[in-house]
């Protein structure tokens, strides 16, 4: 599961060095993209997660409290990177709205 998120991440990084005025586009795509990877692997984490409480995989008190707080790390970075995605797709929108805006009528490339 750390290795779908590596990639992910790895992926969109990739993408977005290959940027020029007219990916903006595509870029919104890609975010979007990203974003709806990023809710499946947090929804992956909360599966293993409940599954591990739920059988008990993980005994202990000190693993308990452990596993506690490693779950609410997670849970924020996952929730941290969706609103990251967000704001930068609601940014590339603004950015095309605004480019769309610039061009004179029937110019649009």
């Amino acid at each position: 599961m750390a290795y779908d998120v590596e990639d992910t991440l790895q992926e969109f990084a990739v993408r977005l060095e290959k940027q020029s005025w007219w990916r903006i586009r595509r870029n919104l795509l890609d975010r979007r993209r990203v974003a709806k990877q990023m809710k499946e692997l947090r929804a992956n984490v909360e599966d293993v997660s409940q599954r591990s409480m739920r059988y008990n995989l993980i005994k202990g008190p000190a693993s308990k409290a452990a596993m506690a707080a490693e779950q609410s790390s997670i849970t924020s970075a996952a929730l941290f990177s969706i609103d990251d995605a967000r704001y930068m797709s609601r940014q590339e929108k603004l950015k095309l709205d605004l480019f769309s805006v610039d061009q004179p009528e029937g110019e649009w490339p």
